[in-house]
């Protein structure tokens, strides 16, 4: 933390508001100098604990969800935690404008329920696939379903 001691009492004495000025812009300075040392620190302590996240992972590969917690990566294991939305069908998905990206869907058929088509998909907002009615569905929100394949 920085000592600004010594910046209050020069505030304290001084008589012309020039001097306070001088203080007060002196003592701000040491203040901002410190926040954005610690700032650098941050980051690069930050930088070595995501690597170090990466590195036991490496390691042991049955613990990816510290690395979807800390670094981000998707994986199945970041997939099976999430609310999986139910439909009867593919249209039904394709209707819903509640889905957000991240959201995951379960369909009971592909046009009615349990006419075999069930399946599930991850919900994102990428406009370069295209719809191929079956691993890529586009959605009326402007989203779209992407089949997860987890075998």
């Amino acid at each position: 933390m920085a000592n600004i001691d010594t910046y209050l009492k020069k505030i304290k004495e001084a008589i012309y508001g020039k001097d306070v000025r001088s203080s007060i812009h002196d003592g701000m300075e040491a203040i901002n100098e410190e926040v954005e040392n610690n700032t650098v620190k941050q980051n690069l302590l930050e930088q070595k604990y995501d690597e170090q996240i990466k590195e036991l992972a490496n390691e042991n590969p049955q613990l990816p969800e510290i690395v979807d917690a800390r670094c981000g990566f998707d994986t199945l294991g970041n997939l099976v935690k999430q609310k999986v939305y139910h439909f009867n069908t593919i249209q039904d998905m394709k209707n819903s404008l509640t889905l957000i990206p991240g959201d995951v869907v379960q369909t009971l058929g592909y046009y009615e329920a349990n006419d075999g088509g069930t399946g599930k998909y991850q919900i994102v907002n990428d406009n370069t696939l295209i719809d191929d009615g079956g691993s890529i569905i586009d959605l009326n929100n402007d989203l779209k379903a992407i089949l997860i394949i987890e075998n």
